[in-house]
This record gives structure tokens, C-alpha cells and sequence, in this order.
């Protein structure tokens, strides 16, 4: 904890203890009686015939068919994904990399590059006049890396240029994109160095605020290829390559900046794919044209080899809360009905055990097709009987018994999970992304099929992928060094945030 975080502490302290000392013992025994008949409160079910007087919904109001997104693929001397939509005459573009191949080391700083451009000045403009352009002339630009587990359960990473402008500007946007790529100065120290100072100071911010996702993924990442990506290109291991460019920055500047200077050649013309939301494809297509034209020939690296590496990890941080993530593998294949599973264990069992009992602010569970299931606590006082309680949930899908109106519930919630509004561009952007990952309209509507027809039956037989993921799992928790040190988990490594 912080100086200031400790004082407060040292007050309520005193202020507690004075309060205590100013009651009588029979005012004492009535605090506990009180707090044991709220436990007792909190751990009973509610009514039956309470519950029945809520409106809900049926089995006939149920959506049986996945909606359908607007997507055709044109093929041709390079791939376009068009998703033609009403969008009041803005076109949205997604323009795709492959660099699926590239090593570690070598994305880092990709990565970085992207977050860099449009903050450093170029040839033509400064970063200040290109900002104020953008935004005076086009919606957006975003130069961007990432990932997509497939269907298959394989990794795709991609370079991506994503922009929005009206139609008649669209050739306003390819030319701005085209001076951020080709012509940005990397040669301002001082004004690097503000933006990495800058990239430091929201990473711990971001850690503070959204500690669950980082020690999920972060568990997540000691054995699964694609968390690993994700942990190396927003996690604690970016923030990691972040904090050590910021402390070495006069020694690592010159490196960055030796790399920055060939990763435009990474936006090539083998393995690009042409994204379009909109009403004016000709338009694209001939600007594309031009882009594509002065796109390099070939890519020119080579896959770096994922070790996975299953381990436990206690990262020490100025909190006086922990964030505690319990993950694991399965091989088995599943289907939509494990969607009603998450509900009920959320809903249910974690709730119950981790936020009710335990005091955390929240816990969530994320079973993914690719083949993982993690746990992660949001700002939870406990490590350990969190820990228990991950532990232990295979004895809940054990003893599964639901009624009808509960496993009906449940699967309100799971649908409630997958349906939501979309804005045009956003469900072209889905489009696009399901083809990508190879999740055709067909395996959607076996999914959502599997979701509807589900019985408490199926749910007890995703025991066995729990208890294979549990039987070797990683542990992640952020959190304080005294929890930490008085936690029963073997840690295999600890350190600082």
C-alpha cells in the first residue's frame, strides 16, 4: 500500500477500535448474533413461490435461428471481404495482415509500432496537425495487432489498418494512412519518451482497474498459445516490456527505433485480405488498387515455437485486494449447451461462494471452444478460499439437480449472453470476424441448437473437463504481499507488479 493507503488504514484502525471500546458486551453479542443470522440469511434459498411471482419468459419465446450478417467474399489478385449495410454514406475499412509466422520477440515491438504511429510526427504533417486532420476530415484511423482463436483451435495474428470516412473522402483516409505508415518520424527522443512514460502510467492504472482480466489471462498465458499472445501484446507481459523500455530508455531507444524503421514491410501483399462496411464498393476497390500496389511482395519470417509451461505465480502489487485466477486445458470437444454451464456456475456457485461469503466484488468463469476454462476474483479479500472454491466446483456439476424453471433460467441467460443490438458497422465487423475464425452460419445454429435442447444431464457430464483442467492448472494471483505471504498455494514463482 501506498503512504497515503496506509494512514487511511491506521484511521479506520483507530476509528474501529474506539467504536468497539464504546460498546457494552451485551451491544457486542448482538453484532455477531446479527452477522451469523445474515450468513445464514444470504445462504438460504429464496421461496419457490417467491420466484414464481416474477414474469419470465418461455421456451416458445426462444430465438432458434443465429441472425445472419451480410458478408460476401470476393476473390480476385487479393481477397475482399465486402458486408454490404446501410451506414448513411461512411465506409468502414478493415484491411488485413497475416503475420501469423512472425516470432515473439519481433511482435513486441510490432505491437508497440502500431500504438506509436499517429503519435510521432511525419513528413508531411506533426502528430498534432495529423491528429487534428483526422478528426476535422475522417472518423477514425487505428493501426492495430491481433489475435483470433479459430474453430479449428488454431492462432491467426494479424496487422490491421482500420478507418471509417465518408464516402467521398475515402481516398482523403487511404492517402493519411499512407503518410502514417511510409512517413512517420521516429526520430523525436523526447517526444518517444513522453509516449512511453505515457503507455507506463496507464498500464498501471488499467492493472488497478482490471487486475481479474489481467491474472486470468495471465494464468491462462503459461499454457495456451493464444493467451500467451494476448498476455505478450496487452498483459502483464506487455506491461513488463513496457516498464523495462521505460527505466532503459536511452539504451533501448536506438534499438526501437533500428526495428520501427522495417516494419512497414510487414504489411504485404501475401496474405492480405481487403475488408469493406458499406454501400460504395467500387469506390474501395479502386483505392485498394492503389494501396495494394505499393505493398511489398513477400513476407519474411519465421514461427518461434510455443513451449507451454503450466506453473502458479503471485505478483506482489499496491493493492489491499486480490485478484485471483485459477486456469486449466481439456481436449474434449464442446458444444452451445456449455454456455448454460458458465451461467448456472456464475450465477450460482460463484456468486454464492466467492462474491456472498467470500466478499469479493465479483468472479467469473470463461470455458472457451479452443479448449480452456479459467476463473478470475475482482477485488476479493481472499486468495486462498477462492482458490478452494475453483477447486471445488467439480462437486457442484456432480450434484446438478435443477427443476425445469431453474434450468429454464439459465438458459435465458446464456441467450442473453450471445444476442445483443448491433449498429450496422458492427455487425459487418462480426462478419468479417466469424469468417476469419471459421465460424460458418452452420456451426453457429448447431451451437445455438445445443444451447436450447440442453439437460441437466449434459451439464454433469462436463465434469470430466473440469476435473482434467483443474488436474493441472496454473495460478495467477495480483494482489497484497501480505496475502501472499500467508497464502497455502505453492508458488512457483512471486514477484513484483
Amino acid at each position: 500500500p501506498t503512504s497515503g493507503e496506509n494512514k487511511d488504514v491506521i484511521e479506520l484502525k483507530n476509528k474501529l477500535d474506539n467504536y468497539k471500546k464504546s460498546l457494552s458486551k451485551e451491544e457486542i453479542d448482538n453484532i455477531i448474533l446479527e452477522t451469523k443470522n445474515l450468513s445464514i440469511y444470504q445462504s438460504t434459498p429464496d421461496r419457490l413461490e417467491d420466484l414464481n411471482k416474477l414474469p419470465k419468459l418461455s421456451e416458445e419465446d426462444f430465438i432458434t435461428e443465429p441472425e445472419t450478417y451480410n458478408l460476401e467474399v470476393i476473390e480476385g489478385k487479393y481477397k475482399t471481404l465486402y458486408s454490404k449495410y446501410h451506414t448513411n454514406g461512411i465506409g468502414y475499412i478493415n484491411n488485413i495482415f497475416d503475420i501469423s509466422n512472425i516470432n515473439f520477440d519481433d511482435l513486441k515491438y510490432v505491437n508497440l509500432f502500431t500504438l506509436v504511429l499517429q503519435k510521432m510526427n511525419t513528413k508531411k504533417y506533426s502528430y498534432f496537425e495529423l491528429n487534428e486532420n483526422i478528426r476535422n476530415n475522417l472518423g477514425n484511423i487505428a493501426f492495430m495487432v491481433s489475435t483470433s482463436k479459430n474453430v479449428d483451435r488454431t492462432v491467426s495474428i494479424n496487422l490491421r489498418i482500420a478507418g471509417s470516412a465518408l464516402d467521398e473522402k475515402l481516398d482523403y483516409l487511404y492517402e493519411i494512412i499512407d503518410e502514417i505508415l511510409y512517413n512517420t518520424d521516429f526520430s523525436d527522443k523526447k517526444r518517444f519518451y513522453e509516449i512511453i512514460a505515457e503507455m507506463k502510467s496507464a498500464n498501471d492504472v488499467a492493472v488497478s482497474g482490471r487486475g481479474h482480466v489481467y491474472a486470468l489471462n495471465r494464468s491462462l498465458s503459461f499454457f495456451d498459445y493464444g493467451s500467451y499472445l494476448k498476455d505478450l501484446l496487452g498483459g502483464i507481459e506487455f506491461k513488463d516490456f513496457i516498464d523495462n523500455i521505460y527505466n532503459n530508455f536511452d539504451k533501448e531507444y536506438d534499438v526501437i527505433v533500428s526495428k520501427f524503421s522495417n516494419y512497414s514491410k510487414l504489411f504485404t501483399k501475401e496474405g492480405f485480405i481487403a475488408g469493406y462496411i458499406g454501400e460504395n464498393l467500387d469506390n474501395y476497390n479502386k483505392l485498394t488498387d492503389i494501396f495494394y500496389n505499393k505493398l511489398e511482395n513477400n513476407k519474411n519470417y519465421e514461427m518461434e515455437e510455443f513451449i507451454p509451461n503450466p506453473h502458479s505465480e503471485a505478483i506482489i502489487a499496491p493493492f489491499n485486494v486480490n485478484f485471483v485466477s485459477r486456469s486449466g486445458s481439456f481436449k474434449e470437444e464442446i458444444n452451445g449447451n456449455i454456455e448454460v454451464l458458465q451461467n448456472a456456475l456464475s450465477l450460482d456457485y460463484l456468486w454464492d461462494r466467492v462474491r456472498v461469503h467470500g466478499g469479493a466484488y465479483g468472479c467469473m468463469i470463461r470455458v472457451e471452444a479452443s479448449g480452456t476454462i479459467g476463473f478470475t476474483s475482482y477485488r476479493d479479500p481472499n486468495i486462498d478460499s477462492t482458490d478452494l472454491a475453483y477447486n471445488e466446483i467439480v462437486n457442484y456439476i456432480n450434484n446438478i439437480n435443477f427443476s425445469n424453471e431453474e434450468l429454464l433460467k439459465y438458459k435465458i441467460g446464456a441467450l442473453g449472453n450471445r444476442q445483443t443490438v448491433l449498429h450496422n458497422r458492427d455487425k459487418g465487423s462480426k462478419a468479417m470476424s466469424q469468417y476469419m475464425c471459421g465460424l460458418t452460419y452452420e456451426k453457429r445454429k448447431e451451437l445455438l441448437n445445443s444451447l436450447l435442447k440442453t439437460t441437466k444431464e449434459e451439464l454433469k457430464e462436463y465434469v470430466k473437463i473440469f476435473n482434467e483442467a483443474l488436474s493441472d492448472s496454473s495460478v495467477c494471483v495480483i494482489g497484497s504481499k501480505e496475502k501472499i505471504e500467508k497464502s497455502n498455494i505453492k508458488f512457483d514463482v512471486k514477484r513484483e507488479l
